[in-house]
């Protein structure tokens, strides 16, 4: 068969070839002896993530749904990396270009898929059946496709068929990333809600293992294009290090997902009802008493918002309100969140507290306004006026 991609693959044979002859010896060994340690290693992460156990996470469908699927993904690649080990060993003379490409797609295609998913169900359910039913469908009619181009069709068909499909990849990947980032600021935005603190530091592992392994498809990506030994050890390594960091990261967030699962989940809620409120449909709570009017001044002249790791269930309970329609209140109201709006206050105390005490220190002034430390006031200090603590308060005693 023609190979794909037949003028790129030329110029690189050429250099590749009888440019560095010892440097390709040493990067096939390096590729070939690279498959079984890699999976060796995503065999182990398999079953880690297979017998994970957390009674808390456990009642969750999310994180298991997510469990089982980077269980499956990490066992499935595991099994190709030592079909390809034996292969390589079996033969050493030729190679199948076309083969290795349609392979590569067909893998990164499902794994994509598998690890989208993943990553959303545990920003909570946010893949919805009819999306997982037409995604399957369409890859396994390429999967399909590209096993009867393999056996069946003309050279020139071979490359047409490799072109399209190395198109529907890279729409995969485009797709699955504006997916993931629009349910990510969602997931982000339902934190904020909820809690006064930065809860969504706990999520930012997951957006990092996302992009990370969006890295990884690229490399695959260019593995199809050129398949060539000294790409598939850079995207060995990459997928080693890759599954290390998310399999460490996924068991540590199984003792704090049972937390946020419920935050993620209440957000589409917190939205339609937000959506209601801007358009007059619902102003009141379930005992038919209007929001704003539960937000008395008794709850701002206790200063109860002082209180550590305040929550927006403690303030509903304290004014006698739903947290969903608080939470939707005080977006379309206050137009900001939850955590946002607590911080504001505080450090409006903050500045009546330097005015009063000029010589009270960071310490006592972050205990003070129920701050865990005075990093973390620093930090709201930056976030809400853009100078540093110095410069901030110099402001505030000048004026």
């Amino acid at each position: 068969m023609t190979l794909a991609y037949p003028k790129l693959r030329l110029i690189f044979r050429i250099f590749y070839y009888f440019c560095i002859p010892d440097f390709r010896n040493m990067n096939e060994q390096l590729y070939t002896y690279s498959l079984p340690v890699l999976a060796v290693a995503l065999f182990a992460f398999g079953l880690i993530q297979s017998f994970l156990q957390s009674p808390e996470v456990f009642k969750s469908a999310s994180f298991r749904k997510a469990k089982l699927a980077m269980a499956f993904t990490s066992l499935f690649f595991g099994a190709v990396n030592v079909f390809e080990f034996l292969e390589r060993l079996r033969s050493t003379e030729t190679e199948d270009s076309l083969l290795i490409t349609f392979g590569t797609l067909i893998i990164a295609s499902l794994q994509a898929f598998l690890f989208t998913f993943s990553m959303l169900a545990l920003l909570s359910n946010s893949f919805q059946k009819r999306q997982i039913r037409i995604e399957t469908a369409t890859i396994t009619l390429f999967t399909v496709c590209a096993i009867m181009v393999y056996l069946f069709a003309e050279s020139i068909v071979s490359i047409v068929f490799t072109y399209v499909y190395t198109a529907f990849y890279f729409s995969q990947l485009i797709r699955y990333t504006l997916i993931f980032t629009k349910r990510y600021k969602r997931a982000l935005n339902g934190l904020d809600n909820y809690y006064s603190g930065r809860e969504a530091d706990r999520m930012r592992w997951i957006r990092v293992s996302f992009f990370s392994a969006l890295g990884v498809g690229i490399t695959a990506l260019a593995l199809a294009l050129l398949p060539y030994p000294l790409f598939g050890f850079c995207c060995s390594f990459a997928c080693l290090a890759f599954y290390g960091y998310f399999t460490i990261r996924f068991i540590n967030y199984a003792f704090v997902f049972h937390d946020i699962e419920k935050v993620l989940e209440a957000e589409n809620e917190n939205s339609a009802v937000g959506a209601e409120m801007e358009n007059g449909t619902h102003k009141t709570d379930g005992a038919g008493h209007k929001v704003n009017v539960r937000l008395t001044e008794k709850w701002l002249d206790e200063k109860q918002f002082l209180q550590p790791g305040i929550t927006i269930d403690d303030v509903a309970k304290f004014v006698g309100t739903n947290c969903r329609y608080l939470s939707a209140y005080i977006n379309t109201d206050k137009g900001t969140t939850f955590r946002r709006w607590i911080n504001e206050l505080r450090l409006k105390e903050a500045q009546n507290l330097l005015r009063q005490n000029p010589s009270i220190t960071w310490n006592e002034l972050a205990e003070h306004l129920g701050y865990a430390d005075k990093s973390t006031l620093f930090r709201q200090i930056h976030t809400q006026s853009g100078s540093s603590p110095r410069v901030w308060k110099d402001k505030i005693l000048n004026s």
